[in-house]
């Protein structure tokens, strides 16, 4: 169990306290969110895995992510793809 997950989740209406962004927002499933920002949902996983988007299991079945960090990974990954791009055509 992670260090989230131990405490109690906050809800306001429709939207969940995310840690990471410290905001309350909206949570989408996994290949909600891979169709989202164009990716697989391996990918998505992978960025749960390293920590880099909150993720919250539902019910003990489902996992549901962190829109706002959702869209921030994916400027992050784009920002490291386009970096390297212009590294390798200079």
């Amino acid at each position: 169990m992670t260090e989230s997950q131990s405490q109690p989740i906050r809800v306001l209406a429709d939207k969940v306290w995310c840690p990471s962004c410290a905001a309350y927002v909206k949570l989408v499933k996994v290949a909600r969110a891979a169709k989202l920002v164009g990716t697989d949902t391996r990918s998505i996983y992978n960025y749960i895995k390293s920590k880099k988007l909150f993720a919250f299991r539902i019910a003990d079945t489902t996992l549901r992510v962190c829109s706002s960090c959702l869209f921030r990974a994916n400027d992050v990954a784009n920002m490291t793809d386009e970096s390297t791009v212009a590294r390798t055509s200079q």
